[in-house]
């Protein structure tokens, strides 16, 4: 989101034709309605310009720890609401007929926080979106899975396995896996909680999940053997597993006896 996009200029008027109204309502509870209104449009206006300086700061401090930044942030913002506040209340105050002389300290600096926390929010979207707290979209979300993909492959198999989820991209634990199914071109990844879809095939999956702990039980299905409950005879020496969750697969006879003995029992 740069000074020149379509998309900056779009927040950057909302937000503060926003911020001003919020300031409008928040000064009419101590002027009339006319001062509350021009401190508004005064204060908005301050923190519009305000916004394009912060921007150009931000940019050019490149701080990335996280403590540092909140408190130059802070401190940054105070120090700008506090300026434009004093700037700005005592051409009101003169508007609307009040003596300067006769208001104590604390009415010229009451309503800085206000001005100075819009522009601490203010803040914090910009460098969300500047920092990478954006969602990932596009072509990205296949670079971003790979990277993390060849992360889980640096000591032995995967602790964990990252996937498009809702337009992010989420990271799940291996050991959280009840069972992996083959969908088509995809392999869905079943939780105790939920369901989530991977592009990859069934066999390149298992590769990368630990033989201790996942055993194939059908040609379409792999199992977490922690999250087994009970097998179910179905006659005939077929067998139906059921895991954590209620979910229930098929043991089909090719990859009966290899359950058989990770459970310690013929089948």
């Amino acid at each position: 989101m740069t000074l020149r996009s379509r998309r900056f200029w779009m927040f950057h008027c909302v937000f503060w034709l926003i911020a001003a109204f919020a300031i409008t309502v928040d000064a009419s509870s101590g002027l009339p309605l006319a001062g509350g209104v021009l401190r508004g449009l005064l204060q908005g206006s301050v923190g519009f310009g305000l916004g394009f300086g912060l921007m150009r700061f931000y940019d050019r401090t490149n701080i990335r720890d996280l403590n540092v930044l909140a408190l130059v942030a802070a401190g940054t913002c105070a120090g700008l609401g506090f300026v434009g506040t004093i700037a700005t209340n005592p051409i009101v105050w003169r508007l609307q007929g009040i003596p300067l002389v006769k208001l104590r300290w604390s009415y010229y600096t009451y309503s800085w926080l206000t001005l100075g926390l819009i522009l601490l929010v203010w803040t914090g979207f910009y460098l969300a979106n500047q920092r990478g707290l954006s969602f990932v979209q596009g072509d990205t979300d296949a670079q971003a899975v790979e990277a993390v993909r060849s992360l889980t492959h640096a000591n032995g198999y995967a602790p964990y396995v990252a996937v498009e989820h809702r337009d992010m991209i989420s990271i799940v634990p291996t050991h959280r896996l009840v069972a992996v199914r083959a969908a088509g071109d995809y392999i869905e990844l079943i939780t105790d909680e939920q369901t989530y879809l991977r592009r990859e095939t069934l066999t390149d999956m298992q590769a990368r999940l630990d033989p201790e702990r996942f055993v194939r039980v059908h040609r379409s299905a792999i199992i977490n053997l922690d999250a087994v409950r009970n097998l179910i005879p179905q006659g005939r020496g077929d067998y139906e597993v059921e895991l954590d969750g209620g979910e229930k697969l098929r043991v089909s006879r090719r990859y009966r006896a290899a359950l058989g003995e990770r459970v310690q029992m013929p089948l």
